[in-house]
């Protein structure tokens, strides 16, 4: 018996809404300030932004607005979870951008899920909030996801885990109730809930047994982190379904705050193992974490750093999913994957380091090339970054190949991880893994050869060994092509045929 293919969700950050950014911003008046990546961006401002097409139209209003949702369904996205805080309606800042949202919903397949994300203990009035909400709903009919003839919601509970005693919980459940009873309570509403990084913490909340479904967030997991099983574990206990958590790799720094976390993904590696287990788990929902979030460096969507080379491979790993088996390859294309910055990169402030939490993983911050391939044949692939050069024959199909410089298991400075079991990714039939020695600063370049035809890909930026402050942003590249490769053989300056 076929098991049907999970509905896809995607959090959309109400703060970077195309089509409603201020045309005044820098960002938006000039996008072509955003093409060298090598000196942007500034400490003040997020780690990634709109591409410059993008950029150029980002406070276009609904035509921008609606070629984003286009755009995540090509990707397989069914609907966006859309941020949602108690003062953001039915006025402030953000407000005129959820109305866009909504109003540009409406006529689109991609639907809206309220997604509230708050301190439920702070105070609010959350039965006002659910009043504004539902008004907010009420004036853009149609806009909104419902499943099993029921509004959909889906409620995150900031600093839960300091808050488990009878009281608070029961406070909890009220506040609960009272912010979705203009739809009937729990008992009217379809709720997806975001559970805590433990088991036993899980079972202690009451509320997540009235949920219908649960998530657990996890962008900023690594390699070895196990925080998306808890979620699978929890269901089962609790009987409920899964939304299962996906997210590329992590690096937080908001504008105007100093570098905060890096959770070492390597490059996609993370991304393409958490969709591949969704044929194991079977999920009712995959959670996208997320579709737009620049201040964490989690957006799918294209972006200046990474162009459209995430958008792509979500459709690509989405069709796997959907079709329980990997999709034949109508398109070749590979992809290059890098931070920007060398681990060891000297800085002109040397206290802006970023935090690597110890707590959610064992992995340290490594220097890493990762390469994803979609290959109708087997091809030669060279990669060379500065005087280093590496080789691989790649087989037909889909394949990653990852070359990395493992850290000493002894930690670098106070508070860096320490190397531990399933540290890194290993080796599987669609992921070779590559040590070398540690990396040198230049631009990362690639050749695929066939038949003695050569394809090269340069990266839009450099590895650099300075900077301003700590910056691993992913930098993205790729290359396509639908018939065979160049008949003009190129050859990168240093390579070995």
């Amino acid at each position: 018996m076929s098991v049907p293919p999970p509905f896809v969700m995607a959090l959309y950050m109400h703060c970077y809404v195309l089509g409603a950014q201020n045309p005044s911003d820098p960002r938006v008046r000039n996008p072509t300030a955003l093409d060298n990546l090598q000196n942007w961006p500034p400490i003040a401002e997020e780690s990634e932004w709109f591409n410059a097409s993008d950029a150029a139209m980002a406070a276009s209003g609904a035509s921008a607005t609606k070629n984003d949702f286009e755009k995540a369904e090509t990707a397989g996205v069914n609907a966006f979870t859309m941020l949602l805080g108690p003062h953001m309606l039915p006025s402030s800042a953000y407000s005129n951008a959820l109305n866009l949202l909504a109003s540009v919903a409406q006529h689109q397949k991609v639907k809206l899920i309220p997604g509230v994300w708050t301190d439920w203990w702070d105070g609010q009035d959350y039965k006002l909030f659910g009043q504004h909400v539902k008004a907010f709903l009420d004036a853009h009919p149609g806009a909104f996801q419902s499943r099993d003839g029921k509004p959909m919601f889906a409620l995150e509970f900031d600093n839960l885990s300091k808050h488990l005693s009878s009281s608070d919980q029961a406070l909890l459940s009220a506040r609960v109730q009272e912010f979705l009873a203009p739809w009937g309570g729990l008992a009217g509403t379809y709720t997806i809930m975001y559970v805590p990084w433990d088991v036993k913490q899980g079972l202690e909340v009451p509320l997540l047994a009235k949920a219908n479904a649960l998530s657990i967030w996890t962008p900023q997991d690594d390699w070895s982190a196990l925080h998306s099983h808890i979620v699978v574990d929890l269901a089962n206990s609790l009987h409920k379904k899964v939304a299962w958590p996906v997210s590329p790799s992590f690096y937080q720094r908001r504008a105007g705050g100093g570098p905060m976390e890096y959770g070492n993904g390597f490059g996609v590696a993370k991304y393409i193992d958490a969709w591949l287990k969704v044929l194991d788990v079977r999920p009712e929902f995959v959670d996208i974490q997320t579709w737009n979030d620049f201040s964490e460096g989690t957006a799918i969507r294209p972006t200046n750093a990474t162009d459209e080379t995430l958008l792509d491979l979500t459709k690509y790993l989405h069709q796997w999913v959907e079709r329980g088996s990997q999709p034949p390859i109508t398109m070749e294309q590979l992809m290059l994957f890098h931070p920007k910055q060398l681990v060891k990169a000297s800085l002109d402030d040397p206290t802006a380091l970023v935090t690597n939490a110890a707590w959610r993983h064992k992995t340290p911050t490594v220097d890493y090339l990762d390469l994803v391939t979609f290959l109708k044949e087997d091809a030669v692939v060279r990669v060379t970054l500065g005087k280093a050069q590496w080789q691989e024959t790649v087989p037909a199909g889909f394949h990653e190949w990852i070359i990395y410089a493992p850290q000493p298991t002894s930690p670098q400075r106070p508070g860096e991880v320490i190397a531990g079991p399933d540290s890194y990714p290993a080796k599987t039939p669609m992921r070779s893994v590559t040590l070398a020695q540690p990396f040198s600063e230049g631009t990362p370049q690639v050749q695929v050869e066939r038949r003695g035809r050569v394809l090269p890909l340069t990266s839009k930026a450099p590895y650099l060994a300075r900077g301003q402050f700590q910056d691993f942003t992913v930098i993205g590249d790729t290359v396509s092509w639908i018939t065979d490769l160049p008949s003009t053989k190129l050859v990168i300056p240093g390579l070995r045929p």
